[in-house]
């Protein structure tokens, strides 16, 4: 939702504009006569255009922003890489791009530190990026690993509405042996939002017990089915290794 344009006096700002340029010109005028009020001119008219020709360039690389981040959803990741390369230091939402295709190495090199870099720009700007900030930070990816500080950020992506960040806590809890009930209801809910790999993860759950979480095989079979379906290639795997499987054994 677009916010609502503020209303505005057209009037008294156009008389305020005019007293900022009436007075200097009539103080100049009575003290240096024509010559002042020239270069008074002068100088107003270069001040306008500085303000004018930033105000146009900040429009244009916000439109390019804004193309970048379609044209990755395009599956156009060079192109996007290419609009947005040298505005990351100067826009937030710059920032997030070039964070996502550096983690990815998608459009560009992979690139770990320049991920972090710009993840650490962006991160208040987005908080999908905010998680991945964190994610680096917990496992050491292009910055020193900080454990701590990686899952007290990743809570707080969590608390600011990141689906992608339940899912990374999901994941930590199952590599650490700690699920619970609060790890399948984060690692749906992150499903459900499209992080379809929080299937994979629910099923390798299920499939042996992890943490306070009981074996439960009907399950694991409902989620590593329905995380084949949505394309995780590490679910169509487990199907295509069990099928293998039976064939070796009849």
């Amino acid at each position: 939702r677009k916010p609502s344009k503020a209303k505005t006096n057209n009037d008294s700002g156009s008389g305020c504009i005019g007293y900022f340029i009436l007075i200097p010109l009539i103080v100049i005028g009575v003290n240096f006569g024509f010559i002042g009020i020239c270069v008074t001119v002068a100088l107003v008219c270069i001040i306008i255009g500085m303000i004018v020709n930033y105000s146009g360039k900040k429009k244009r690389n916000l439109k390019k922003i804004n193309d970048a981040w379609a044209l990755y959803q395009e599956g156009k990741p060079t192109q996007a890489f290419n609009l947005v390369k040298d505005l990351g230091k100067d826009y937030p939402r710059a920032a997030c791009v070039l964070s996502v295709l550096y983690y990815n190495g998608q459009g560009c090199e992979q690139d770990y530190e320049k991920a972090f870099y710009y993840s650490s720009l962006g991160k208040k700007e987005d908080v999908d990026v905010y998680a991945m900030y964190a994610i680096m930070l917990y496992y050491g990816e292009g910055c020193k690993k900080d454990e701590s500080k990686g899952i007290y950020e990743l809570c707080a992506a969590a608390a600011k509405g990141s689906k992608l960040a339940l899912m990374r806590l999901g994941e930590i809890d199952l590599y650490k042996n700690n699920a619970n009930e609060t790890t399948i209801t984060n690692l749906n809910i992150a499903g459900e939002d499209g992080y379809n790999y929080s299937y994979f993860l629910l099923a390798t759950i299920y499939l042996n017990g992890n943490g306070t979480i009981k074996q439960n095989n009907e399950k694991a079979f409902e989620y590593m089915k329905k995380a084949a379906e949505l394309g995780v290639h590490d679910a169509i795997d487990f199907f295509e290794n069990m099928n293998n499987s039976d064939t070796e054994n009849s």
